[in-house]
């Protein structure tokens, strides 16, 4: 029937954070946490919900 499977491509897409900018805003999460922990108006319960990820964004790859 002619029908062709393509599974997406896990490249960085071109609106991605760079590096610099990732570490940037965790400093600056990182920052404003320790600063509301300090004055007692947080508990900190869970850390890892960050929701950065290690896996590359799903785009469209560009011919």
């Amino acid at each position: 029937m002619g029908y062709t499977y393509k599974g997406p491509a896990k490249i960085v897409s071109w609106t991605a954070p760079s590096k610099k900018e990732k570490g940037a805003a965790i400093r600056k999460l990182v920052k404003g946490i320790k600063g509301r922990f300090k004055r007692k108006e947080c508990e900190v319960y869970a850390f890892d919900e960050s929701h950065f990820s290690t896996e590359p964004y799903l785009g469209s790859r560009l011919v």
